[in-house]
């Protein structure tokens, strides 16, 4: 993929490789002035509670999610933009010269895309034929699930494993498809089909997380959730989807695996009783499940939470912001369901 800017032509979207960075959020020195998109890899991490901070990039966008489950708070300047369980999936957008904190405990991997401004807008030109609005953006909808960037993230592990002839051509498509993703829905200069779906309005989200946790136990039709949210079927998929990222039946797959920790931490159920108690009807798809969204199976899940130490509980006592996974963790918790 090429991209032209207005006084250059890049051969590539994307620096080969995926940096580690020799801090968190940051990268190599020889890298500081690259007009490409980075990838950053973060991880390392063990049982003491380990906080960074970064001062923020000032022409660059930065993008984060975690590889596998991760505990911790993370401030983006002073605002708190995510505490406790991060899964999978999760998906971050700091824009330039902001500056960010976590604190983190246990094993953490994470990767990081950094997107220069500049890029953006010429990726935007390229992709509409037109010249970028002024001041373009990308907005996080709070700390939101993207399935379609978890996807195109992980699937950039897998280009040293591919011949070098080719592993360039495959890391740029990758990089390009994450700049099209991001533009098509995070970005404020997008364009909108005029048929394309809305996003659920805050009530009818509210009813289907409420309907979700309610009936975890039991089977849920796609069905049930339009009726909880007065939607039909074919209305409320495309518009749960333009509101969260995720299908109706991945929210209630992750609902149902954030269940199950909570239980296999604080219960002492066996596995068999857990895997029914959250819908699934036998022990081999719940590991499955498990194993797809935290990178463990149930009983190595069950052996970590239990014995991760008290301490870490005060450090995540600020108030939760208003974003969608604090939204679903609150609605858990007026049901008095414990997070």
């Amino acid at each position: 993929m090429q991209v032209s800017g207005p006084s250059e032509r890049l051969e590539s979207v994307s620096e080969p490789g995926i940096q580690e960075e020799p801090a968190w959020r940051s990268l190599p020195s020889r890298l500081h002035d690259s007009k490409r998109l980075v990838v950053g890899r973060w991880r390392g991490g063990g049982d003491a509670i380990e906080e960074h901070e970064w001062s923020g990039d000032p022409d660059r966008f930065t993008i984060g999610f975690p590889l596998r489950q991760t505990q911790g708070a993370l401030y983006v300047g002073q605002r708190l933009a995510m505490r406790g369980r991060a899964l999978p999936g999760w998906v971050q957008i700091t824009p330039p010269v902001q500056g960010a904190r976590i604190e983190q405990l246990g094993r953490y991997d994470q990767l990081h895309l950094f997107v220069p401004r500049r890029l953006l807008i010429d990726c935007y030109e390229e992709a509409y034929d037109r010249s970028a609005p002024p001041g373009i953006e990308l907005f996080s909808r709070g700390p939101a699930y993207d399935a379609a960037l978890e996807r195109l993230g992980t699937a950039l592990l897998s280009a040293p494993d591919i011949g070098a002839d080719v592993a360039r051509i495959y890391a740029d498509g990758l990089c390009g498809a994450i700049l099209a993703r991001l533009l098509d829905v995070y970005s404020n200069g997008r364009r909108r089909g005029q048929d394309e779906a809305a996003g659920l309005i805050k009530w009818r989200l509210t009813r289907t997380y409420e309907f979700v946790h309610a009936h975890l136990a039991e089977t849920v039709r796609l069905e049930d959730l339009a009726a909880a949210a007065g939607l039909s079927r074919m209305h409320f998929a495309a518009q749960f989807r333009a509101a969260t990222g995720l299908r109706p039946h991945e929210y209630l797959l992750r609902s149902r695996v954030e269940r199950a920790q909570d239980l296999l931490r604080r219960s002492g159920m066996p596995l068999a009783e857990v895997a029914l108690s959250v819908g699934f009807q036998t022990q081999a798809h719940f590991t499955t499940v498990f194993r797809r969204f935290t990178g463990l199976t149930p009983n190595d899940g069950a052996s970590r939470i239990t014995d991760a130490p008290d301490v870490w509980a005060h450090c995540v006592r600020s108030p939760a912001p208003a974003s969608l996974v604090n939204s679903w963790r609150s609605s858990r918790a007026d049901a008095g369901v414990g997070i």
